[in-house]
């Protein structure tokens, strides 16, 4: 998924923008800079980026209707000439039945003179009006229907021409003027007009049941698909669907929903009407899905495709595709949207439920915890000892490092926080409860902090094996600096998030030291400190909690959070009993270096 582009301030201008780059497939419909600005209209460094996601929605809709450009076929030329004799058969009718007898004018003369006065040159102009409609109707006929049959042909196509750049417009169409399908959509509106002049000659003779004798001028195929208009589209309401819904989701996960949505959309076809989407259409997507290679967008040669051309064209590159269960998060990023096409009426039947979901071997692990020889390799390594200092963590030399990069992995190991949990942490986040220090895990202190889930609010009891190490020697350094981040030098990422860097340095170490592996990466601590609770004797559904898997023993969700000494005490008991045989490092490694 690509990055939701930061706001910043235009030269000149006190608002945030955006600014977008243009895809290499329309740069010729834009300036040459080649890119898009959006204002933002706000100041404000926090309502520009709440503000962000809707703006590069409406800025991919205008992308896609770009796209949707293209040549008239025959099927539009003739629903253009239908759709333009219908409205002036229909437009007949209407001016007939307005007008009046002479009994009628009688009396709205009456009611007008009533108002104005006998004497008073609005009444008369008024009256006029009225009574003109219809010489006025009569004598324009003539006229346009005399033009029309003109034998400049240049002078017709100017006659049409706002017509035709009107429906042109309306049905996404490319045919710029002075080309050879603007001239041909202007003759058959032509045609259609003078077939409607001939109904409306009829009926001035009292014969209303002719029908157009043009093979042109026929009713569209019944048979053949109808095109959404702009602004009727799937991404158009899916971007009021966002707007609706923005506020309850992150602005990274509203763009990367966004893009799921987008796949679906170009899928099941960017013009189909959303009314006649069916539960077939999200299927055949999902079946797709398992064709489609993962980071398409940071391959050259898909960057710029469609969701069916990049399937196409990994046919022949061969990379990886998505797995069940990935194809299952996209089913879930779309669900939500589906459920509100029902819900609001667009779709007849719910077009995504349960069912749909690809079946997935739960007992599988998405990764595999380390091995013990692993695990005494990794805290056996320069970082957790004496390295060469930054950027040579993995090379052993004389320097001490005892940041973030050497707490976040000893954390992860005796606690199972998530790397994104713990690197989030504040200073105040750590507390001593009834003589005993824990971690809070919440979303509160900080708008920048997040949880996975309502459930991962938690309080876990620090290791006494980390207060060894010297824990609470660092926690005092970050009280002493004033510091309000337990790890002050991790910042949000591009995305928001605080787990982005110390992600990619740390994974890049493991894969230095020789452990990271296709089923390894540094989420296997979290499955380790799980195996270790096993190897104690516990049950999965008894330590769940302390996983931020649900919290059984009901830990309260306010800011501060409180425990009876009797729940903490058994939340202690689960972390004391995960232990490690020689494989993290000894305090006396420690010394002179906090």
């Amino acid at each position: 998924m690509s990055r939701l582009p930061q706001p910043f301030k235009r030269p000149g201008s006190a608002n945030f923008y955006l600014r977008i780059q243009v895809p290499p497939d329309l740069k010729k419909m834009y300036p040459a800079s080649g890119q898009v600005w959006r204002s933002l209209g706000t100041p404000s460094p926090a309502e520009a980026k709440r503000r962000a996601p809707a703006a590069l929605e409406a800025i991919y809709a205008e992308f896609d209707a770009k796209r949707q450009l293209r040549p008239p076929t025959d099927g539009d030329v003739q629903d253009i000439a239908w759709a333009r004799y219908a409205y002036l058969v229909e437009r007949d009718e209407l001016l007939r039945e307005k007008t009046y007898t002479e009994d009628e004018l009688d009396e709205m003369w009456q009611a007008i003179v009533a108002k104005y006065g006998d004497e008073d040159y609005v009444a008369y102009k008024e009256f006029e009006r009225l009574v003109e409609r219809r010489k006025k109707y009569d004598a324009a006929r003539l006229a346009r229907t005399k033009e029309l049959k003109s034998p400049d042909p240049n002078r017709t196509v100017r006659m049409v021409a706002p017509q035709v750049e009107d429906a042109v417009a309306k049905r996404g169409l490319k045919a710029p003027k002075g080309t050879a399908d603007f001239r041909r959509i202007a003759s058959a509106i032509q045609r259609a007009e003078l077939e409607a002049f001939k109904r409306a000659d009829e009926r001035d003779q009292g014969e209303w049941g002719g029908t157009p004798t043009d093979p042109l001028v026929r009713p569209p195929s019944t048979s053949a698909p109808r095109t959404a208009p702009d602004g009727d589209r799937l991404m158009d309401h899916f971007a009021k669907f966002q707007q609706q819904q923005g506020s309850q989701h992150r602005p990274d996960t509203l763009n990367q929903n966004r893009q799921i949505v987008r796949l679906f959309s170009e899928s099941v076809g960017e013009a189909k009407p959303v009314e006649q989407l069916t539960k077939l259409d999200v299927a055949r997507w999902r079946d797709q899905l398992l064709k489609f290679p993962t980071k398409a967008q940071q391959v050259r040669e898909l960057r710029s495709l469609k969701f069916p051309q990049v399937v196409k064209k990994n046919e022949a590159l061969g990379r990886a595709t998505l797995d069940p269960k990935t194809v299952n998060k996209y089913l879930s990023a779309l669900a939500p949207f589906a459920r509100w096409l029902s819900s609001n009426g667009y779709v007849p039947t719910l077009i995504l439920t349960d069912e749909m979901y690809l079946t997935v071997d739960r007992e599988k692990r998405g990764r595999d915890p380390f091995s013990d020889d692993q695990l005494k390799r990794l805290f056996a390594s320069p970082l957790f000892h004496m390295c060469q200092g930054d950027r040579k963590e993995h090379i052993p030399g004389n320097v001490a490092i005892r940041d973030w990069r050497y707490w976040i992995p000893l954390v992860a190991l005796f606690s199972g926080m998530r790397l994104g949990e713990i690197a989030q942490l504040l200073v105040s986040d750590v507390r001593d409860m009834h003589g005993q220090w824990t971690f809070h895990v919440t979303g509160e202190g900080d708008d920048a902090k997040t949880v996975k889930t309502a459930g991962s609010e938690r309080i876990v009891p620090i290791h006494s094996r980390l207060i060894a190490l010297g824990f609470l020697d660092y926690l005092g350094n970050r009280h002493q600096s004033g510091d309000a981040r337990l790890f002050p030098e991790i910042k949000p990422d591009a995305r928001g998030f605080f787990s982005g860097v110390p992600s990619k340095f740390l994974n890049g170490y493991m894969r230095a030291v020789g452990i990271k592996t296709g089923s390894t990466a540094f989420h296997s601590l979290r499955h380790n400190f799980a195996d270790r609770l096993r190897a104690a004797g516990y049950l999965d559904q008894e330590f769940g909690f302390i996983l931020g898997h649900g919290d059984r023993f009901g830990m309260t969700t306010g800011r501060y959070g409180t425990l009876t000494q009797g729940t903490l005490d058994m939340r202690v008991k689960l972390i004391e009993a995960v232990q490690y045989t020689d494989i993290a490092p000894k305090k006396k490694a420690l010394r002179g270096c906090l």
